[in-house]
């Protein structure tokens, strides 16, 4: 096992930090102390580092986002449109239920069949 000085290990701790080398590699400070400019050639040959936008893109960034913003208000209005016409209560769209869970049963009601005897049609 390599001991290394405070010095040794407060520069390459450093180092380590700002490259973020755990967070990207998962590799931990241990194993990347005892040969740290390999661990760093590796990393540069992986070149996926995440640069800031240049000019063109910021602008093209921003369109995007600004034209993204427009259509969910666009979609919003619809949305709103869509529902416009409907009934509310505590502002709350209110749609009627047009259904029963067991319907009435009319066959066995005396009055029903009477009313549909005088009516001129019987049904029975």
């Amino acid at each position: 096992m390599n001991t290394h000085s405070d010095e040794h290990i407060e520069y390459w701790g450093e180092v380590f930090i700002k490259e973020r080398l755990y967070r990207r590699r998962g590799l931990p400070f241990g194993v990347f102390i005892s040969d740290p400019d390999a661990y760093l050639k590796q990393d540069a040959e992986a070149g996926d580092e995440v640069l800031p936008f240049m000019t063109a893109q910021k602008a093209t960034a921003e369109s995007l986002a600004e034209a993204e913003r427009d259509d969910q208000e666009l979609l919003q209005e619809d949305a709103e449109v869509e529902i416009a016409h409907l009934p509310r209560r505590n502002g709350y769209v209110v749609e009627q239920m047009r259904h029963r869970r067991y319907p009435r049963r009319t066959a066995g009601n005396f009055w029903l069949r009477q009313k549909r005897k005088v009516g001129g049609v019987h049904h029975g």
